[in-house]
């Protein structure tokens, strides 16, 4: 080989090795600035993201500031008071003072009962005639009763349902023969009187009621 030939293998293999280090180093410039391009554009893709965040944050805030802001109305609650308690009902016994043992009978209208005093009695509405005892009342069947006790007393009948009133007399003789111990209830006919004394004692317990 000619030296002029070794000269020019040299040159160019010196030319090709400059080219290689060339290609190389534009490589890495190529290199260098696509990675920057990537870091710049993950750099702006954090910064963008941390403004939505921070937007996100702040708009937050501004909800839950006005939500603070925003008056609270009072509620009120209505309910239905309880039922009122019904007041206690105290029915209170009558007061009774035992009189003593009296002779239970009966009597009506008529003739046979009240002799005489049965003439020319006033009627009512029902041609029925009218009775008034001697304390001036008229006589009511099964309530008013001929007794020595004083007119108005109230007496009850053991055995017997209700309260009596006294508003008739019995004869004088009568009341001598058993001493004023005795209670004579009016009726309005003879059969009701003998329907209430059927089954009854002769002699019952008499009772005063005291108001």
């Amino acid at each position: 080989m000619k030296f002029e030939e070794i000269i020019d293998s040299a040159r160019t293999e010196r030319e090709a090795e400059h080219e290689r280090q060339l290609s190389a180093a534009r490589r890495e410039v190529r290199e260098a600035r696509h990675a920057a391009r990537m870091w710049r554009s993950l750099a702006w893709a954090a910064v963008v993201v941390a403004l939505v965040v921070l937007f996100l944050a702040l708009q937050d805030r501004a909800q839950a500031a006005e939500v603070e802001s925003e008056p609270v109305e009072a509620r009120v609650v209505q309910y239905d008071p309880p039922p009122e308690p019904m007041p206690e009902i105290i029915v209170e016994e009558p007061v009774r003072r035992l009189h003593g043992s009296c002779r239970i009978t009966a009597f009506c209208a008529c003739s046979v009962c009240c002799g005489e005093w049965a003439n020319n009695r006033p009627l009512d509405e029902n041609g029925d005639p009218i009775v008034y005892g001697a304390s001036g009342k008229e006589l009511t069947p099964g309530v008013s009763v001929a007794c020595s006790l004083p007119y108005g007393t109230k007496i009850q009948i053991d055995g017997l349902p209700g309260n009596y009133i006294v508003q008739d007399r019995t004869a004088e003789w009568i009341q001598d023969k058993y001493n004023g111990m005795t209670v004579d209830i009016y009726m309005d006919s003879h059969e009701a009187c003998y329907d209430l004394l059927a089954g009854l004692p002769e002699w019952m317990d008499v009772y005063i009621v005291e108001e």
